[in-house]
């Protein structure tokens, strides 16, 4: 299967996805990821507002905030293909951005150095055992990850899991996958 057949079979399994067992499916990866050392040690935790085709991220920054950790989101920069992380202390600093998808406003929150994340929780629509990720097309976190060494995982339902997917040259994987029974390192 090729990065696109990959992808739009995923969009499938998300869009016949009944509510109530998307929601019960999420918990059980959220719970994976809140076991997990990464999680307990950070103080600063990097994710994007999920998507349709996404493990919710919402609840895990609710979570985090609970639990007195910092959070910092994604704006882009569709010129450059870069990312630059927000400090987000309120769901009312987002805006609708880059795709639809939720950014922070710039105006109202302040910039985050890569440096002061401890976890980075990076999105994707596939994932394999070796821990490498298809992710949406743009290259964001390809890039990011690059210039920074930054400790990262990533969250997803099993059928998001693929024995080995197409791998690039510059694909890296994450330290961590963590899916609703399972946890790759």
């Amino acid at each position: 299967m090729t990065k696109t057949d990959i992808r739009k079979a995923v969009r499938k399994y998300f869009a016949q996805l009944a509510a109530e067992e998307y929601t019960k499916k999420c918990s059980r990866v959220h719970n994976q990821l809140y076991r997990t050392e990464q999680w307990r040690q950070a103080r600063m935790i990097a994710l994007t507002l999920s998507t349709k085709n996404e493990i919710d991220t919402r609840a895990v920054i609710k979570k985090a905030w609970s639990e007195g950790k910092q959070v910092a989101v994604p704006k882009v920069n569709p010129l450059t293909h870069s990312m630059t992380f927000y400090k987000l202390t309120s769901f009312n600093q987002l805006k609708e951005q880059y795709a639809g998808i939720q950014e922070p406003d710039a105006s109202q929150a302040a910039p985050v150095l890569p440096e002061d994340i401890q976890l980075m929780i990076v999105p994707g629509l596939a994932f394999d055992w070796g821990r490498y990720r298809i992710g949406f097309g743009g290259g964001y976190y390809d890039r990011f990850l690059a210039a920074h060494l930054v400790p990262t995982c990533a969250l997803a339902l099993d059928f998001q899991l693929f024995e080995k997917l197409p791998r690039e040259e510059h694909d890296k994987p994450v330290d961590i996958v963590l899916t609703e029974e399972k946890v790759f390192r």
